[in-house]
């Protein structure tokens, strides 16, 4: 017990010394604080005696915290007080997982003097979504107008209080990915803006920015214009070249340049699944070559089994020549991983009610109508699916059937048309033909 005393009081001193033990401060003020425990996503002074925690993880814990603090300050040409705040993206992670991290990064020092570049925007990526978690908890707990906190964060009015993140391009850009998920478009793409301004050099921030401006924005011009700007500044980036061709060809009619776009980013990163997936809607949504869509799509799921959206494209493929075992195949694998993507999770709900609507099957059909009334109602963008193939699949199905799939046709493009729960109401009271 002696020696535990020893071990945690010296753990402390390594603490104190850092700047994570001490008395937690107790003002509010207007804006939050960016200021979080490292062992949660809370704030301090909303988290009991830190000894509590601390002591979950003693004695080796802040060995090598120190350590990480240290090789950090070292590597990066950063003081150790402005690391803090980096390391606070440590809070939740198991001990063992700090531990791993500490041997990366002891290791580079070694061999390279440097933090592996995965090290560092591992512990941003954290920072970004501690601060996420933070001003959800922060709002909730007071009633502050999240979007404004949000806003003024992404336009630099809470700098000093982010501290050396406010400095980081991929915290930006982390955070514009979140911002993006939560569907709060404008505010992404400030932080998308802030993260170029901060590095330009950092090309998935300029991809993020065009994909952001191309699918929700529906800045087409903006969108074209930022992905040759990319290619000017890094012409060796096949993402820059594949969100320019489906930009080129599916928003903008020029299919012939959007197929060349496709073409080299092909040429610099063959095996890079998004390649073969858009050359595959290319083929089959613009040309109506249905053969060499297959191919394509088969190209990128050999290469990412879970590209959902390879999945699906070749599921509606399926569907439209009858090959239901080839349906459900893909249809499952992309159930496995869509989580919450609510846009391929709109899809797939849409091709599963396809598929059980012939055979009547009816739990199957109240299971997918389930589905699409919850996604449906979380997205503000309607769905660019046509979905006249399915014409096809349906016309020989009893008009209940065929109301109830047109309804939800309807209500995921944002149409007017028959309400959906009216509709399968009707579907489940018709009598079987």
């Amino acid at each position: 017990m002696a020696i535990e005393a020893e071990q945690a009081a010296k753990s402390r001193e390594v603490l104190a010394e850092a700047g994570l033990w001490g008395s937690a401060p107790t003002q509010q003020v207007r804006y939050p604080r960016i200021e979080l425990h490292p062992w949660s996503h809370l704030p301090v002074w909303n988290w009991p005696d830190p000894a509590t925690r601390i002591g979950d993880f003693l004695p080796g814990v802040t060995e090598q915290l120190s350590e990480i603090l240290n090789g950090l300050a070292r590597s990066v040409s950063l003081s150790k007080d402005e690391v803090i705040r980096i390391l606070d993206t440590l809070g939740g992670m198991p001990h063992f997982q700090i531990g791993t991290l500490g041997n990366n990064l002891k290791g580079e020092q070694e061999r390279l003097g440097e933090v592996r570049k995965e090290d560092w925007e591992s512990l941003l990526k954290r920072g970004a979504r501690s601060v996420m978690n933070w001003l959800e908890i922060w709002c909730d707990r007071t009633g502050s107008p999240k979007e404004s906190l949000l806003e003024a964060l992404a336009c630099g009015h809470r700098d000093a209080a982010l501290g050396v993140w406010a400095k980081t391009g991929y915290f930006w850009f982390a955070l514009a990915k979140l911002l993006r998920d939560k569907q709060d478009w404008e505010d992404a793409e400030r932080c998308y803006r802030r993260a170029i301004d901060l590095d330009r050099d950092y090309s998935p921030a300029w991809t993020g920015l065009g994909f952001l401006l191309r699918k929700f924005l529906r800045r087409y011009e903006d969108a074209e214009a930022t992905f040759l700007d990319a290619i000017r500044l890094d012409e060796s980036y096949a993402p820059h070249y594949v969100e320019l061709g489906i930009l080129l060809a599916a928003s903008l009619g020029r299919v012939p340049e959007g197929e060349a776009k496709l073409l080299k980013a092909k040429e610099l990163d063959p095996k890079n699944p998004r390649v073969w997936h858009f050359l595959g809607y290319l083929y089959g949504d613009l040309r109506g070559d249905r053969d060499g869509a297959k191919k394509a799509y088969g190209k990128a799921i050999e290469l990412d089994p879970n590209l959902t959206g390879a999945r699906l494209n070749d599921a509606e493929i399926a569907l439209l020549e009858g090959d239901e075992a080839r349906a459900r195949k893909d249809l499952d694998a992309a159930e496995r991983v869509v989580k919450n993507d609510h846009h391929e999770g709109r899809n797939l709900w849409m091709m599963r009610l396809a598929l059980c609507l012939p055979d009547r099957d009816l739990p199957a059909v109240v299971k997918a109508h389930g589905h699409l009334q919850e996604v449906n109602g979380r997205l503000r963008k309607p769905s660019t699916w046509r979905y006249e193939g399915f014409e096809t699949f349906i016309s020989g199905l009893a008009a209940p059937a065929q109301r109830l799939f047109r309804s939800w046709v309807a209500a995921v493009k944002h149409e007017a048309g028959a309400d959906p729960q009216a509709a399968l109401q009707a579907y489940l009271q018709a009598p079987v033909e």
